[in-house]
């Protein structure tokens, strides 16, 4: 009988912690996201960035600060103007002298890529563009994909899982709001005059400091044994959407800091549409004839030309095109 009392205590305490633990409040319960949009973006990566070293979250906190000080331009932040009013600097490259004959030319400074995303809950279409190149990575509740243009050249990713989703691609990439952070409990600690939303991982805690009372993040910071390990700066908000009171950060910087310096990736948002339906048109992903096509089915690596073109290949699964070029390969 003891041992069985002892059992059903145990029990007891189980369940109302995990009654305990359920009631908890998340950032999921703070932060909202709209469920579907259009979004038009500039991105840059930048390798190796000079001037910026926070060594506490009041630094990161401080650093952003003096971005919103500057007024908004936009030709100011395309052009790497307001790095300079930072005391940032994009460090360059070195290329040696060209070998006789040959004229190598370089643009010193990181390029803008442009990017359109059209998303819902269960499939989004990511479309980005540099220089001759478009590359496009999409998934469906179908399967996902990944296609590169090139001039004339097209090559193909197809996959059967959809992976990684909407859920956590958009709003974690781009607006901080990454599904693995958003479900944990969270504790509140106090810097100066800001209260910032602090979750635990298993080596590191994510500071996030936020809007007063809107579902907007100001800045996300991770520290790891005490050191800022990552931060990401949101900026030029516009005004919420009426229904999610999610904030668009005109701006949003992201650095990671490393032993050896600090990279950035940087993303202006140009549009960003949570009204208007998103159409089906926008999920399409066509492809040509004669692209590259990969795939794997049952662990093993298919390799093939397409001989025909699909309107969407995001709606075929591996083993549906698979069967379809065989099928036209039948006398």
């Amino acid at each position: 009988m003891l041992g069985r009392g002892l059992f059903l205590g145990a029990m007891c305490l189980l369940a109302s912690s995990q009654v305990a633990r359920a009631e908890e409040a998340t950032l999921r319960d703070r932060l909202t996201f709209p469920q579907q949009g259009h979004l038009e973006l500039k991105q840059v990566t930048i390798a190796d960035l000079a001037g910026v070293d926070p060594k506490t979250v009041a630094d990161v906190i401080q650093l952003r600060e003096q971005l919103e000080a500057i007024s908004f331009d936009r030709e100011n932040i395309l052009s790497w103007k307001f790095l300079k009013q930072l005391g940032w600097s994009v460090n360059e490259v070195t290329i040696p002298p060209s070998p006789p004959g040959v004229n190598i030319e370089l643009v010193q400074g990181p390029a803008w890529s442009t990017i359109e995303l059209d998303y819902t809950k269960d499939a989004y279409v990511k479309r980005k563009s540099y220089g001759t190149a478009t590359l496009i990575t999409a998934s469906s509740p179908v399967t996902s994909v990944t296609v590169v243009h090139d001039n004339d050249k097209v090559s193909i990713q197809h996959f059967a899982a959809k992976w990684p989703g909407p859920t956590d691609t958009v709003p974690g990439e781009y607006f901080a709001r990454h599904g693995r952070w958003l479900d944990q409990p969270f504790e509140i600690k106090q810097i100066g005059k800001h209260a910032l939303y602090v979750t635990q991982g298993d080596q590191s805690e994510t500071w996030r400091l936020l809007e007063n009372d809107k579902s907007t993040i100001l800045a996300s910071i991770v520290v790891r044994r005490g050191k800022i390990d990552a931060c990401s700066l949101h900026c030029y908000l516009e005004e919420p959407d009426p229904d999610s009171l999610f904030c668009v950060p005109r701006l949003n910087i992201q650095l990671v800091f490393r032993p050896d310096g600090c990279s950035a990736k940087m993303i202006f948002v140009d549009q960003a549409d949570f009204k208007s339906p998103v159409q089906p048109a926008q999920f399409q992903v066509p492809v040509p004839a004669d692209a590259v096509y990969a795939c794997t089915l049952n662990s093993r690596r298919v390799l093939r030309t397409l001989p025909v073109s699909f309107d969407d290949l995001l709606q075929l699964t591996p083993e549906k095109v698979i069967d379809t070029i065989n099928q036209l390969k039948t006398p």
